[in-house]
């Protein structure tokens, strides 16, 4: 089919990566074209403590035991009631999980100070240390207090951005780039992320006479696939001819 003015395109799937294959290829009129995210929706399913970063090891009367918290979206106080929960459970202790392990944020410094009733070593494979603002290896002793070292990284994603492979003409960092969109994910945890652009932003086409596959790709400020969880996800896209 041959198209001579403007076209929309709606990829939908599940997780970060989005593409569609047209056969045969779609083919556009002689001239300029151009593309632009008219709509994106998603579900903020992001997890900021992952299989990468999610262990510790705590000696439990005098054995150790590796802690892993499980997959997920977690505020500090919920990593903390996890593990204090888990060391609860192997211990077989009465005391409440916040007397055996408690990490608590501090709000003016953006760092963390962390309690724990039995010795605690970070310098494990996958270990939460950077989550929650803390060198590799940095131990606890038993029943020893902490501040952090660093300011804690509890929130994995600071910008979302999605890539087009038949869109050129931006730049990131100096180099050409494929991005056509990016935005700050702004609502809770669980919630439907919709984007709809007020003031769309066009981009010329990477080929101008036609297109046989279309790719979106989600990635966070490392360039890195935005983990949705397999969560649906669908985009919008306008194609437009311009110029004389």
């Amino acid at each position: 089919m041959l198209f001579n003015m403007s076209l929309t395109i709606t990829l939908s799937g599940h997780g970060s990566q989005l593409s569609s294959t047209f056969y045969p290829p779609i083919q556009l009129q002689e001239g300029r074209y151009r593309i632009a995210l008219l709509r994106l929706s998603v579900y903020n399913s992001i997890p900021n403590v992952t299989k990468d970063n999610n262990c510790l090891e705590v000696n439990i009367l005098s054995k150790p035991h590796k802690i892993a918290v499980p997959v997920g979206t977690y505020e500090i106080e919920e990593i903390s009631e996890a593990i204090g929960e888990q060391i609860k459970l192997k211990s077989n202790l009465a005391d409440d999980a916040k007397d055996l392990f408690h990490i608590e944020a501090n709000t003016n410094t953006l760092q963390t100070n962390i309690f724990s009733k039995f010795p605690v070593s970070f310098n494990v494979n996958n270990s939460i240390a950077p989550l929650i603002g803390i060198l590799k290896n940095t131990k606890i002793p038993e029943k020893g207090r902490i501040t952090s070292e660093k300011i804690a990284d509890i929130n994995p994603v600071d910008v979302i951005r999605v890539e087009c492979n038949i869109a050129t003409g931006s730049f990131l960092n100096g180099q050409s780039s494929h991005t056509i969109y990016e935005f700050n994910p702004n609502v809770p945890s669980g919630y439907k992320i919709t984007e709809v652009p007020k003031n769309l932003i066009y981009l010329p086409l990477v080929n101008t006479q036609s297109i046989s596959d279309v790719t979106i790709k989600f990635v966070d400020q490392n360039q890195k696939l935005v983990n949705f969880r397999g969560e649906r996800s669908s985009v919008v896209l306008a194609i437009e001819k311009y110029g004389a």
